[in-house]
């Protein structure tokens, strides 16, 4: 899904207010951080897979064993759950409450949805070349805080998760799936995420089969 605003200024312009108004900068990194978020809200990693997962040994072909991780018994897939109902927002400490929840049920989706495998796989096909990188560009850089680059006006977002990417936190808790929600601010960003799109979209069907396959699994 590609969001344009009408009216909206080009790049170019966008980057060269962000460097000379001090005022524009502050609000408009807000309105981003406000956007998306690169991290989970209420938890960590640790403390979500402490809360989901169980760990198990697969032996491998060649005899040795594989840690892995899966859902605990108990935990069902937030993927197949529907988002909560708020209350009457006519009661504050009510919403706030259910804001909390929301907010927490959100980290569950996406720890469950939107996390890349430490090791690239398997399954993930995400590693290439030799020597090998991968094309997701996992792990992702961290950074403290927003920062501006004063040369060439690029804002890197606070990011403390690695192995998560941006999204947010409405989009991601009604969908209830992976999703990966960019802002994009250069010309360069614009034509990529076009092309991305374009070539997404017209990709072969899925097959009847593996249509009906998707459905059963769920």
């Amino acid at each position: 899904m590609l969001v344009w605003i009408r009216g909206a200024p080009s790049p170019q312009e966008i980057r060269d207010r962000l460097l000379a108004d001090g005022e524009f900068e502050s609000r408009l990194i807000s309105w981003l951080e406000a956007c998306h978020v690169g991290d989970f809200t209420t938890s960590t990693e640790d403390a979500l897979s402490e809360e989901l997962e169980d760990e198990y040994f697969e032996r491998q072909s060649d005899g040795t064993m594989l840690r892995r991780t899966r859902l605990k018994a108990n935990v069902r897939d937030p993927a197949t759950t529907l988002p909560m109902v708020p209350p009457s927002f006519s009661d504050p400490e009510s919403v706030e409450k259910w804001h909390q929840s929301f907010l927490h049920d959100t980290d569950k989706v996406v720890f469950c949805s939107n996390r890349h495998n430490r090791t690239h796989g398997p399954g993930q096909g995400c590693w290439r070349g030799v020597p090998g990188y991968c094309r997701a560009r996992y792990p992702r850089e961290v950074f403290e805080a927003t920062q501006v680059d004063r040369a060439t006006g690029a804002i890197r977002f606070a990011k403390k998760e690695q192995w998560i990417n941006t999204y947010n936190t409405v989009i991601s808790n009604t969908l209830r799936c992976n999703t990966d929600l960019t802002c994009l601010l250069s010309g360069t960003q614009v034509k990529a995420i076009v092309a991305y799109v374009t070539d997404y979209v017209t990709k072969s069907s899925l097959t009847t089969h593996g249509f009906f396959e998707t459905v059963r699994s769920v």
